[in-house]
């Protein structure tokens, strides 16, 4: 039987202007939010939606920070699937999630791949 992913920590990504989401995060094991800022490289369908395509992020966390590529995907009507790709490496998956809207944000979880 399968195993459900390991819960890792939550997320709510707020669209900017220019192609830019902001986020606040939390891990499981360390419950002291953290920032992620992430710029749109390429958009994707359905290209009127506010948070789909693949975007350059950057995290904090404790004393270091990591560079990779994350892509949104919406994965049915106001529910998205998001891909952290190791080393911003397409396939190549660190972080998968799930999220939601709520108003004009999007708020979910992430769990280790």
């Amino acid at each position: 039987m399968n195993q459900p992913p390991t819960f890792h920590g939550a997320f709510v990504f707020r669209k900017q202007d220019h192609g830019i989401l902001s986020s606040t995060y939390f891990n499981t094991w360390d419950f002291t939010p953290y920032p992620e800022t992430a710029k749109l490289k390429s958009k994707t369908e359905p290209a009127d939606d506010p948070f789909t395509g693949v975007y350059e992020t950057i995290w904090l966390e404790k004393n270091a920070h990591y560079v990779c590529d994350v892509e949104i995907i919406l994965h049915k009507p106001g529910v998205y699937k998001i891909l952290w790709n190791a080393a911003g490496k397409k396939g190549v998956e660190k972080y998968e999630g799930y999220g939601m809207l709520e108003t004009e944000l999007l708020v979910g979880f992430y769990y280790y791949n």
